[in-house]
C-alpha cells in the first residue's frame, strides 16, 4: 500500500507505480517489501506512511536500483 493511500490522499498514478515497485522487489527476493525490516504489519504501515522506503535487494545492478 502506498503512502498516499495510507495517508488518505487521493488515488493517483503514484499509487500504481508504488505497487509495481513492490511487486518487482517481491519478484527479485521472493518476499514482500519490508519483510526484512518489520515483522508486524502495523509497523510496516506506519513506516510507509512516514515515507520510509523498503530495502532494495543487494544483488541488483545499478539500472534496476535506479528503476526502483
Amino acid at each position: 500500500m502506498s503512502p498516499e493511500l495510507i495517508n488518505s490522499k487521493s488515488d493517483n498514478p503514484k499509487v500504481d507505480i508504488w505497487a509495481f515497485g513492490g511487486c518487482v522487489i517481491e519478484m527479485l527476493t521472493g518476499n514482500p517489501p519490508y519483510s526484512d525490516q518489520f515483522k508486524d504489519i502495523r509497523l510496516v504501515m506506519i513506516n510507509i506512511a512516514k515515507g520510509i522506503k523498503p530495502n532494495f535487494p543487494q544483488n541488483i545492478n545499478s539500472l534496476t536500483h535506479n528503476f526502483l
